[in-house]
């Protein structure tokens, strides 16, 4: 049972992860941009088929996605063209607003997800000390499920202990014992899965949100850099692309260096669990 909650886990990030790149290319398309290629997850693709000049493709690494447009590089490719508008050619407003659809979706669907267990009346999750928890395995240090329903303050503390204290750790280089990364997430949904489906779909709603939080932060490589390169550009006008591009750079480096935490973190902790 922990095993098939935690494949409907990943299943459900998924979705996710579609409805962010989908409604980016959605969007553009209103806008009449022309929309390049559309992927869900990374790495060695699965899947890939092109349709009216746009590819689509699933990849082996199932930790996120992406949404191109056409932009001035496509010029001298001899490939099929989708239709439309390049991106570098639509106001910067349009843009601003594009690249920030796909985290705020997020945002919505990760506060649907917490929101069910509150209106349903479903058993709280609530995040404890090692001693008193009682989900195993979890990868936080304390994780337990009370017999009182939740509301919505006690969804806000779950996120505040489980999502927002993961992101604080990655960013202030604190110490990683006791949690998992992305992988230690799934299980830990797997686990409260195989206890109730409320605590599921609470532990689920937690790691979308976190998902639309970090692609809204204003780190270069990161949508939300792009938010605020493109609303800079609406009210100061064209910005240097060399500094888009310096800075870039070191966010790039940023995001990988969190994201080698992550990865650690849940090879250390998989090997505390199950080595």
């Amino acid at each position: 049972m922990v095993v098939a909650w935690a494949i409907a886990a990943l299943l459900a990030y998924l979705a996710a992860t579609g409805l962010y790149v989908f409604t980016q290319a959605a969007l553009g398309r209103a806008f009449g941009l022309a929309v390049r290629e559309i992927s869900v997850g990374f790495g060695p693709r699965l899947f890939r088929r092109t349709i009216n000049g746009c590819d689509y493709k699933l990849g082996l690494i199932p930790y996120g996605g992406y949404t191109k447009f056409l932009t001035e590089d496509d010029r001298d490719r001899p490939l099929e063209l989708p239709r439309g508008k390049r991106f570098d050619e639509a106001p910067a407003a349009v843009r601003a607003v594009v690249c920030g659809s796909g985290p705020v979706v997020n945002l919505v669907f990760g506060l649907m997800l917490l929101g069910l267990p509150v209106g349903a009346g479903g058993e709280r999750l609530r995040v404890t000390t090692p001693e008193e928890a009682n989900i195993s395995p979890r990868a936080v240090p304390g994780l337990a499920v009370d017999p009182g329903p939740a509301s919505w303050e006690s969804q806000a503390r779950l996120f505040r202990g489980t999502g927002l204290e993961y992101l604080i750790r990655i960013a202030t280089i604190r110490s990683l014992a006791g949690w998992g990364g992305h992988f230690g997430a799934f299980v830990t949904c797997g686990a409260l899965g195989a206890h109730s489906p409320w605590t599921w779909v609470s532990a689920v709603g937690a790691v979308i949100l976190l998902n639309g939080v970090v692609n809204l932060l204003p780190i270069p490589a990161l949508n939300g850099f792009l938010v605020v390169w493109n609303l800079a550009e609406a009210v100061l006008g064209k910005l240097p692309e060399r500094l888009k591009f310096w800075l870039t750079m070191p966010g790039l480096l940023v995001v990988l260096l969190a994201l080698g935490r992550t990865v650690w973190a849940d090879i250390t902790w998989a090997i505390a669990q199950f080595g």
